[in-house]
């Protein structure tokens, strides 16, 4: 199995633009620490990504899913992470070069200026559906119709992490505390493709020999954190299938396509983006 990245690094001109308007320290009264218990927010919906590099795509749909999530539909409509990454590739000018990654700054400005899709069964292996042949601006309208009304639905506000060491966990901890969503990306290294679904590994927390660096960047989301022999770590939604990885949750039960990493993948994570979602 072959699994893809696709997060390319934010512009450094964004970085210094967003410390001045987006960024938040999580300052409060009292910070988590490293003997605080668990906490995980919902984690609705697994992702794939078998044939493209959408990882910033599928990571804030992940967002979406879970925390503006409507409780007691029968059948609610996941979004579709092909379609932010496409829209992301569009606002870079790169509409229909589908074997590209993009970067989530450009992600969250199409998450917010334009919505997003429902998700269509079979859309992750789909080079239509990814953009291929798009045009410039715009879909079909029952897509810019749904996007339109996504977007008026959940209210969204970005911020992003900025700073050093133990400033960028406490802003980190607070965020999720907050029910606020939390994506970074990162660097990978080969041990972090090879992590394999078995339970054995399920308590591991990952390292910096696995994440970090600037090689194969991609994408996850932040869905919980937790504490370890007096250090923090944090639970890290992948969107390789249900079939990499694997982790235990507080309770004992199965959390498929997840990790537990350990404080430092999050402090050297390149970019740390956090988004609320308001009903």
């Amino acid at each position: 199995m072959m699994f893809l990245t696709g997060a390319h690094p934010d512009r450094q001109e964004s970085r210094e633009r967003d410390r001045v308007d987006f960024n938040f320290d999580g300052t409060v009264a009292e910070h988590l620490h490293a003997t605080d218990s668990d906490f995980i927010q919902p984690i609705r919906f697994m992702r794939d990504q078998p044939k493209f590099p959408c990882c910033v795509g599928q990571t804030l749909a992940e967002i979406v899913d879970a925390l503006g999530y409507e409780g007691g539909l029968p059948e609610p409509t996941w979004a579709s992470g092909v379609s932010i990454w496409r829209e992301a590739r569009r606002r870079q000018g790169l509409i229909e070069v589908i074997e590209l990654g993009t970067r989530l700054e450009y992600a969250i400005e199409g998450l917010i200026g334009r919505g997003w899709d429902p998700y269509r069964e079979g859309e992750d292996i789909d080079d239509e559906e990814a953009g291929k042949g798009a045009a410039p601006a715009g879909d079909d309208i029952d897509d810019e119709m749904f996007a339109d009304g996504a977007r008026l639905a959940k209210d969204i506000q970005r911020y992003r992490i900025l700073g050093l060491g133990s400033g960028v966990l406490d802003a980190v901890d607070e965020a999720l505390r907050r029910g606020w969503g939390v994506g970074i990306g990162t660097g990978l290294l080969p041990p972090f493709f090879a992590h394999k679904r078995v339970p054995e590994q399920a308590e591991q927390v990952l390292g910096t020999e696995y994440l970090g660096g600037s090689k194969d960047n991609h994408a996850m989301r932040v869905a919980g954190l937790g504490a370890y022999e007096g250090r923090r770590k944090y639970l890290l939604q992948n969107s390789w299938s249900i079939f990499w990885g694997g982790a235990h949750s507080p309770d004992g039960g199965w959390l498929p396509g997840c990790c537990w990493v350990d404080e430092n993948v999050i402090v050297g994570a390149h970019d740390v983006h956090v988004m609320e979602v308001k009903q």
